[in-house]
């Protein structure tokens, strides 16, 4: 009898070590469940997913010439605004040619609107008068007179720069001052491009250096994806997390790096966007109290 009280007390046991067990491997089933579905971008468990504020563009188009120029504002713009533009004459000091100008104007609703202070929105013009690859600069008419914006080159006729303000944009040839073209990259795809010459550091607190150089941003992310910075290795892996540099480390880079010396013949850096898969494993127990979580990286 006491025997049998005996083997019965192990049976039970052990059928009670058997659930705990099959608990755990379950729960563990539904984190891998999670982390599959995660990488493979499906949506289970009310998972959060990538919410990048979504960028509204805004186009319009006038005719200069007998041909047709284009022009895209894109940023966090209002539901209702609208983008016109008008080409005008303008000249600029030491015979600069002069390949465009435009007054482009954001309404919403009856009222001119103006990016917030800090946040400026992308232009791009496509004009037939742009020829590729050829630096050209951007300035901006203000009640200071003429800023200077960008040194630029266009893709298919087309030039992008940022605006902090809305009036009169001019785009005009360089003076022929050697620059350092910085490109902007995710993967293999191009997401920005511009110039920058010694003379753009312009004072200790490099207000102007600042402008210029602007954080073009990572672009649209897929689902999970999490934006970590930029670098300059092109096959970057998780061990380059913890060196990935900020817009003002692109900035240092540039100023310590590229901008002293002698500038070489078609100089170039190239930085690349640092985009990670992002998943969260966590380890529980039995009663499903979460006992640890870690984060983790794939590139």
């Amino acid at each position: 009898m006491e025997n049998t009280l005996q083997n019965n007390l192990k049976t039970v046991a052990c059928t009670a070590a058997v659930v705990k067990l099959q608990k755990r491997m379950a729960k563990t089933l539904l984190s891998f469940c999670i982390l599959f579905s995660m990488l493979m971008g499906i949506n289970v468990m009310g998972y959060a997913q990538n919410t990048t504020q979504p960028v509204m563009q805004k186009t319009c188009s006038i005719a200069k010439g007998g041909a047709a120029v284009n022009f895209t504002v894109a940023g966090q713009l209002p539901d209702n605004a609208r983008v016109s533009a008008t080409s005008v004459s303008r000249t600029l000091p030491n015979g600069k040619q002069v390949m465009g100008a435009y007054d482009i104007t954001i309404t919403n609703g009856s009222s001119e609107w103006q990016p917030q202070a800090g946040q400026p929105v992308m232009v791009s013009i496509t004009d037939p008068n742009f020829t590729d690859g050829v630096p050209m600069d951007v300035y901006h008419e203000s009640a200071n007179g003429k800023d200077f914006v960008a040194t630029v080159a266009s893709n298919n006729h087309t030039i992008t720069f940022p605006a902090q303000s809305f009036s009169v944009y001019i785009v005009s040839g360089t003076d022929g001052t050697k620059r350092v073209k910085v490109i902007y990259k995710n993967g293999d795809t191009e997401i920005a491009s511009y110039y920058v010459k010694p003379d753009d550091v312009d004072d200790p607190n490099y207000t102007m250096f600042n402008r210029i150089v602007y954080d073009p941003g990572a672009g649209t992310l897929s689902q999970y994806e999490v934006f970590r910075g930029w670098t300059t290795h092109a096959s970057y892996t998780v061990n380059h997390v913890s060196s990935a540099m900020t817009i003002d480390d692109v900035r240092e880079d540039l100023r310590t790096n590229h901008l002293t010396g002698t500038i070489a013949e078609n100089a170039e850096v190239t930085y690349y966007a640092m985009i990670y898969k992002a998943f969260a494993i966590s380890y529980v127990d039995e009663n499903e109290v979460v006992l640890a979580t870690e984060s983790k990286l794939l590139p």
